[in-house]
């Protein structure tokens, strides 16, 4: 015999044995913890759409690790090869177990029974700010977004920047996400305390919510200008707190970097007219001033040349100032679902 051919026919067998028995026919394929319409879930995925007239139950087992047997209903997903579970509870070991017999819409038939063993994540007490860094408009506030998980209420400083301190507060305490005890110093240096407040935030039990928190009622923070916030849960006290900047302002500012200048608009935000007269000014991440410029009738200025280290910009007119961070992307889309988005010559993102 060929010792080529001994040679190619064993390699084959390897090949084929590194592939599960059946792969490319009806089968579960893997098993794991999702998010379905907001609540935490344990689904399981099938290489078939599942056939929507069978009765689920009498294929699908959950239980705990001590074998306790969890109630509750299986369901079909919108998409049709995934079954899922909800009510699950966070850091805790699941057992599930498929057996043969089950459906597939091409009429197939599941072969063999499956397990699959599965530990929830941890749902440890958290709460953040939706982002660093907010430009609420001065007649269109609607909030600052907190996101929080276990935490039903939640503690928020505000501090207003003195307008002499602003490029020092640039320089300490805007790209911070954290403020910790031994800057609070250096803070009340540079800001003053103008409100203190407590909400009670509307949440999920052991899922993450996005809550946003009213403050277009509270007089103090009416006043244009810059203004830190400092969050806590509401009797929790660690090392150091979330914190976030933002600005109450009527200047909506637009940035577009070319390769031998960058060109500015400044509209109000209330009415979208061009604002002229607002001053434009750079600063590095050191806080020294790289240029300043004022917009023109038509609410556009350039600044010439090419600023590799401008890590902000602000656009300031009277009582309003809005600052525009420019060390990070240019477009933020992380929320949104790109990869499933078709081409289209132009997008509306709102």
């Amino acid at each position: 015999m060929n010792p080529f051919r001994n040679l190619m026919f064993g390699f084959l067998l390897i090949l084929l044995g590194a592939f599960p028995a059946g792969a490319g026919g009806f089968e579960a394929r893997f098993a794991g913890q999702q998010t379905v319409d907001g609540e935490n879930a344990l689904a399981v995925t099938f290489s078939r759409a599942l056939d929507p007239r069978q009765d689920l139950s009498p294929y699908f087992t959950l239980t705990t690790e001590d074998g306790t047997g969890v109630e509750g209903e299986w369901m079909l997903a919108e998409d049709p090869g995934v079954v899922y579970f909800t009510h699950v509870e966070p850091d805790t070991a699941y057992q599930i177990h498929v057996t043969r017999g089950l459906k597939a819409e091409t009429g197939e038939v599941l072969a063999d029974d499956i397990r699959y063993e599965i530990t929830t994540r941890s749902a440890d007490p958290m709460i953040s700010f939706g982002s660093r860094g907010f430009v609420l408009a001065s007649k269109l506030v609607r909030g600052l977004p907190v996101d929080s998980l276990n935490i039903g209420q939640a503690d928020i400083d505000f501090f207003r920047i003195k307008p002499d301190m602003r490029a020092e507060f640039k320089k300490n305490f805007w790209s911070g996400e954290t403020l910790y005890y031994y800057q609070s110093r250096d803070l009340k240096k540079v800001a003053d305390l103008v409100y203190s407040g407590r909400w009670d935030l509307d949440i999920k039990k052991d899922q993450r919510t996005r809550v946003n928190i009213p403050v277009s009622h509270i007089e103090e923070l009416k006043v244009p200008g810059i203004y830190f916030a400092v969050l806590k849960g509401a009797g929790l006290y660690e090392y150091g707190y979330k914190s976030t900047w933002f600005t109450i302002s009527d200047l909506g500012l637009h940035g577009r970097v070319y390769d031998r200048d960058i060109r500015f608009h400044v509209q109000s935000l209330a009415t979208a007219a061009p604002v002229k007269g607002a001053r434009i000014e750079g600063f590095d991440k050191e806080g020294r001033s790289l240029f300043a410029m004022d917009t023109d009738s038509l609410g556009q200025a350039v600044a010439q040349g090419k600023f590799d280290n401008l890590s902000l910009v602000s656009a300031a007119r009277g009582n309003d100032i809005t600052l525009m961070p420019m060390d990070v992307p240019a477009l933020d889309l992380s929320e949104f679902t790109m990869g499933q988005a078709p081409y289209r010559p132009v997008d509306l993102f709102v």
